[in-house]
């Protein structure tokens, strides 16, 4: 199982509050990175730099584990 299936619940929840943050006027539209820090140590997935936070999309997010790995267009 990929990183992506493995955590694609958490990076859904991160793209659904990167919007409402957008929405509820928290942040600007690239005001910023929201993140999760992922279980048994596994890193954090990051929105990714250059997208709008009420553009987030769960294919969309940057993995900092051991490495960094963008998922997706930034």
């Amino acid at each position: 199982m990929g990183l992506m299936e493995k955590y694609q619940g958490l990076a859904e929840e991160l793209s659904r509050y990167s919007r409402l943050a957008y929405e509820r006027r928290l942040v600007g539209a690239a005001g910023g990175n929201l993140s999760v820090r992922l279980p048994e140590n596994a890193g954090f997935l990051v929105t990714a730099s250059g997208v709008a936070l009420r553009d987030v999309a769960p294919e969309k997010v940057a993995w900092d584990g051991s490495r960094f790995v963008v998922q997706g267009e930034p």
